[in-house]
């Protein structure tokens, strides 16, 4: 079994396998995302500012890494047919590092709260889920 990687997706595949598609690249880096984001909630809500500390970090780069590529990747490959869906999506990272950017400043001071958290999972979630549709739609025929 090797690996095929394209900047952060990373994903098993079988010699004789297609490449992963866009789509599921994008949903695998999303729940790598989501899998970190859940255990520094469970650290604020265990109290444990250290270990917060480090998961939101490790966190961040993923979450700031995962919006590059998307920015490099996805994005131009909705421009040109769906350029609505671009524009949508480039606001939705531009609101989500705002949101990520102010929980960083919450973290340094020890003053993020679980239900701060919470929400920011929601909105990765509907991001992830707009991505989702809008890759099922530049596939759909005609």
């Amino acid at each position: 079994m090797e690996l095929f990687k394209q900047g952060l997706f990373l994903v098993s595949q079988s010699p004789t396998s297609d490449p992963p598609s866009l789509r599921d690249r994008c949903a695998a880096s999303h729940g790598r995302i989501e899998a970190a984001l859940s255990s520094a909630l469970e650290a604020v809500e265990a109290g444990d500012c250290d270990r917060l500390s480090t998961l939101w970090r490790e966190f961040a780069q993923r979450f700031t890494c995962q919006m590059q590529e998307e920015d490099d990747i996805f994005i131009p490959a909705l421009v040109s047919g769906q350029p609505r869906d671009a524009r949508a999506l480039v606001e939705e990272h531009r609101h989500l590092r705002a949101r990520v950017a102010e929980i960083s400043v919450a973290v340094q001071r020890e003053k993020v709260r679980p239900e701060t958290l919470r929400a920011l999972a929601q909105e990765l979630r509907a991001h992830a889920a707009h991505e989702q549709v809008a890759l099922d739609r530049r596939t759909e025929p005609g």
